[in-house]
């Protein structure tokens, strides 16, 4: 995610507000009040709300943080 450009970052920003439901909490987080659409900024914050968007709860509970890339 470090080197796409900004319109492709949108895309999972969009999703993630979109499609997170309760779980999303990009919206809220400081980096994305800050910077707003300087998605470059803070690639690394949207990084980590799409694999928490994308794991699965359960087994992250047992297992901690995915590491899958």
């Amino acid at each position: 995610m470090a080197q796409m450009p900004e319109e492709q970052l949108q895309v999972f920003v969009d999703t993630l507000i979109e499609k997170g439901g309760i779980t999303e909490t990009l919206s809220a987080s400081e980096d994305y009040k800050e910077y707003g659409k300087n998605y470059s900024k803070y690639w690394h914050r949207i990084e980590k709300e799409y694999r928490d968007f994308g794991s699965n709860t359960i087994t992250s509970i047992f297992s901690g943080p995915n590491t899958y890339r």
